[in-house]
């Protein structure tokens, strides 16, 4: 295979007739790494695992002109990029985070985003990344949630903190944690969920926590706003 072809685009075929295609962006003897042209994530490979790929049909080849233009939203360029500051680069580095974790377990057998399921699937798949943060089962599934319900946009993967009037960073670790419970026992129950009532379930668990603390001395922690959650659930 020429991967140096500059018409070369490969094909992956995921499950419910999702496709995605990927340019080379760039390779050295050893490794090639591929671009998403229509989200812009990038994924590197060894070349022989690659080429194994392509032979056992998990990739396909085919060509630029084969391939809408329209999705050619993020397509590869040797020209300069604009620079960005400090910030934006480390949230769009988590967003491609995300998106790696995202798009592995759409194309993998996993059934379910349960506990059960999801928890020893992340723990390799943290390896394999080289990540030594990996998110939680509870996060992850809320990732998936917020990708496919966005049509399988890239942006809905940007840290919520990043977004005008939400930032996740000042609610305490134990109320982030009961709210990301609730998204996503409320978000699996129903495909129209009830926000109203979720953010009552919330206030609900939350009183009983404080109780809890109270009797151990703790201080009572503070609900976020409803707008919060609604933030939340839009992803």
């Amino acid at each position: 295979m020429n991967f140096r072809d500059p018409d070369l685009v490969l094909v992956k075929k995921f499950r419910g007739g999702k496709q995605t295609f990927y340019q080379v962006h760039s390779l050295s003897s050893e490794q090639v790494s591929l671009q998403d042209i229509e989200h812009g994530g990038q994924f590197s490979f060894q070349r022989k695992q690659l080429e194994d790929h392509l032979t056992k049909g998990t990739l396909t080849a085919t060509t630029k002109s084969k391939v809408p233009q329209t999705l050619f939203v993020k397509p590869v360029t040797k020209k300069a990029k604009p620079r960005k500051n400090i910030q934006q680069a480390k949230e769009q580095a988590e967003v491609d985070r995300r998106y790696r974790y995202v798009r592995q377990l759409l194309d993998s057998n996993v059934p379910s985003l349960s506990e059960q399921r999801l928890t020893p699937w992340i723990a390799p798949k943290a390896v394999e990344l080289e990540d030594d943060a990996p998110p939680s089962y509870k996060t992850l599934g809320r990732w998936v949630k917020s990708f496919t319900e966005s049509g399988w946009k890239m942006e809905s993967l940007r840290p919520a903190h990043s977004k005008k009037g939400y930032h996740k960073s000042r609610l305490a670790p134990q109320v982030s944690d009961l709210l990301d419970q609730v998204v996503l026992e409320h978000g699996k129950a129903a495909i129209n969920v009830n926000v109203r009532r979720a953010y009552l379930d919330f206030i609900e668990r939350l009183d009983e926590l404080n109780q809890q603390r109270n009797k151990i001395g703790l201080p009572e922690l503070t609900a976020c706003s409803y707008q919060t959650i609604l933030t939340r659930f839009r992803g």
